[in-house]
């Protein structure tokens, strides 16, 4: 399965014991995010480090990990989604999100329930996930 990943579920799977952590390490699932997803994390990553409740080397070791599992799209491939993407969510924070997955045809893997709220993208938020891949 692939997935178009949101940053609060990358600030999830950084911490080694939630759900999306879970997932993210037992399933086969590919991960791609817009470039700004590496943005986001530099913006909040000492927040991400003391939340994960890892020693920074540790941390550092996660972040290489997950970061190798993830591809990162170029802007240029859904650029042109995105004032489509601004006029179906109310954050503009997420347009990248929702323009890569009008772009792509993909669901968006995200909590953030102001994404779900339309109906041209498939969300799933982690529950949702988990009840999704134990039925297929």
């Amino acid at each position: 399965m692939k997935l178009i990943l949101d940053f609060n579920i990358l600030f999830s799977i950084l911490r080694p014991d939630t759900a999306a952590s879970e997932i993210f390490s037992r399933l086969d699932i590919e991960l791609v995010a817009p470039e700004e997803l590496a943005d986001e994390f530099e913006k909040w990553a000492t927040e991400c480090r003391k939340k994960s409740g890892l020693p920074e080397a540790a941390f550092s070791e996660r972040v290489q990990f997950v970061s190798s599992q993830i591809l990162l799209v170029d802007s240029n491939v859904y650029v042109k989604y995105l004032s489509e993407a601004l006029s179906l969510i109310s954050d503009e924070g997420d347009a990248p999100y929702m323009a890569l997955g009008l772009a792509t045809g993909l669901s968006i893997w995200s909590n953030d329930k102001g994404l779900a709220q339309q109906d041209r993208v498939k969300v799933f938020n982690t529950a949702e996930l988990i009840e999704y891949l134990d039925k297929h």
